[in-house]
């Protein structure tokens, strides 16, 4: 018991002494080679940096902002590191750990790191990297020159606000509570210890992206310690049930000047409209397949007349491409079992859909946060750049929009507020 008590005590000393280093004056950073590749030096009254280019110039010098962007709380490593509750502090055998660089991140940096054994896992803002590496090795990165801090990535980082206040409130913790959960890294071997915490604890797997980083848990809000703890785990928020949005359109478009001007109505354009389902029997909406399943409803035909109906009823509502052609989907019923995998087959030449747009006018619970669903979105379209994704912003008449609307490979559109 001693001993272990001993233990603890060394390791969180070790963990405070990872991020004493001072700031140093004006030096050059070398490269192995001996070579400097980056000078630090004092911009405007503050530190700075300048890197030397390929051709042996130097690019001009740029004030650092050393803050480290967390959800948690921005703060300055070696200036004032955040109070941590003791149930969300990382523990001696944490093997997640932020490393900050005296200068933007560079791939000399990770590629030493990484050949002494790190992982680099995930990027963070301002020039840092978390890495996965045993408390030993931290220390021994701490001394490398390039490297201004190393701190423990806590498990209090990896909660979203709401969920860390009901963690801390002592009368919610036997709720169950449904979270979006961001594994490390992608793969098998993240989920697979995330699978067998939440089983063990009497929890449930909602839903698991396969190709992503994402997966949907039900567990006690006690439960969400443990989660935050394992190193498998980056980040966890509340999960929410599919919203939709819609109101009217056409007034703000101006699509009969475009037309008039250009000629462009939509041809030889294939865009899925994915939504809650979409009538198949509507008749300014024929010319269309079905990409898996499909179950009708009034808001899915509404978004699919607006992008694409031929106005056989009525021309004058015809919709922004009424000549292109339609692609039904349903967010109930994503094909392949995942976003992954239903835009993955939208843009694979061997299948019908080979769409080049995808229109949603839904999305889950508004926000004004950066969430997991808009990470996951990210990675989608990163992992699929012939396709663009339209995503309504909502219709709320402030900054709430959809967290797919804050993706930032998303074209967000619909900030507008209309009466009458």
């Amino acid at each position: 018991m001693h001993n272990t008590r001993l233990v603890r005590v060394c390791a969180f000393i070790l963990f405070a002494a990872l991020a004493a280093a001072q700031d140093p004056a004006s030096i050059p950073l070398p490269d192995p080679s001996g070579t400097p590749h980056a000078e630090l030096r004092e911009v405007d009254g503050g530190l700075g940096f300048r890197l030397r280019r390929r051709d042996g110039s130097w690019t001009a010098a740029t004030r650092a902002d050393y803050r480290l962007k967390l959800r948690y709380r921005e703060f300055d490593p070696l200036v004032d590191s955040p109070a941590v509750p003791a149930i969300l502090s990382a523990t001696p055998s944490n093997r997640l750990f932020i490393v900050q660089y005296h200068t933007q991140g560079l791939q000399r940096y990770r590629d030493l790191i990484s050949s002494a054994g790190g992982r680099c896992m995930l990027f963070l803002a301002n020039y840092a990297n978390v890495y996965d590496m045993d408390l030993e090795l931290a220390a021994k990165v701490q001394g490398l020159e390039c490297v201004r801090a190393v701190v423990p990535f806590h498990p209090a980082y990896k909660l979203e606000e709401p969920l860390l206040a009901a963690v801390m409130a002592t009368d919610a913790v036997e709720n169950r509570v449904r979270v979006n959960l961001l594994t490390t890294s992608r793969g098998l071997a993240d989920r697979a210890k995330v699978i067998q915490f939440v089983e063990a604890c009497q929890g449930r797997v909602e839903e698991v992206s396969e190709a992503t980083y994402l997966m949907s848990v039900t567990v006690r809000v006690a439960d969400l310690v443990g989660l935050a703890a394992l190193d498998a785990v980056q980040w966890m928020d509340r999960w929410s049930a599919p919203e939709e949005d819609m109101d009217v359109v056409r007034a703000f478009h101006g699509m009969d000047y475009v037309e008039a001007q250009a000629g462009v109505t939509g041809q030889g354009v294939r865009v899925e409209v994915l939504d809650g389902g979409c009538d198949e029997n509507h008749p300014d909406l024929q010319n269309f397949i079905v990409h898996g399943t499909n179950t009708p409803s009034n808001h899915g035909t509404c978004c699919s007349g607006i992008v694409l109906g031929s106005g056989a009823n009525n021309f004058s509502a015809r919709g922004a491409m009424p000549e292109a052609f339609l692609v039904i989907g349903d967010y109930n019923y994503l094909s392949g079992g995942s976003r992954y995998a239903h835009t993955a087959e939208l843009v694979n030449p061997s299948l019908a859909y080979r769409c080049v747009l995808q229109s949603n006018s839904w999305g889950n619970t508004r926000t004004t946060s950066y969430t997991s669903i808009s990470q996951d979105l990210d990675l989608i379209l990163f992992d699929h750049a012939r396709i663009s994704i339209l995503q309504s912003q909502s219709n709320a008449g402030n900054q709430d929009s959809r967290p797919q609307a804050w993706s930032k490979n998303v074209i967000s559109v619909g900030g507008v507020r209309h009466y009458g």
